[in-house]
């Protein structure tokens, strides 16, 4: 997994990217198809059985695609949101600013690490 994890940030630059949720499946997709290339680079990996066309994504405007050392890949919708509120907590005063927090707080399978990467930021 922590091949995996040098493999994302060689192609995305950073462990955690943010994109539109119709962008999703296909950064997704180059993702696995940059790992298959790394174990296999005589063959164009078949990656027709991936299903990631998550109506969560599709329907979010952007979503942060995480790749956690030791955790592996990990999708927030909406994470543009809790961006923003990172850098002017005043956003918060806005349901959908808070929202998106306490979804991402409340969420058992949420690693906390996103967060601890936008508190660095600040």
């Amino acid at each position: 997994m922590a091949e995996q994890h040098d493999l994302f940030v060689e192609l995305f630059g950073a462990d955690l990217i943010v994109v539109a949720g119709s962008e999703v499946s296909d950064q997704v997709r180059e993702f696995y198809r940059h790992v298959a290339l790394q174990v296999r680079s005589d063959a164009e990996p078949d990656l027709a059985s991936l299903d990631l066309d998550d109506t969560n994504w599709l329907d979010s405007e952007r979503v942060a695609i995480h790749f956690v050392p030791g955790e592996g890949l990990s999708f927030y919708p909406d994470f543009h949101l809790v961006e923003e509120a990172f850098t002017n907590p005043a956003l918060l005063s806005r349901r959908r600013y808070r929202e998106a927090l306490t979804d991402l707080l409340r969420d058992p399978d949420t690693s906390p690490e996103p967060l601890r990467q936008l508190a660095a930021r600040d």
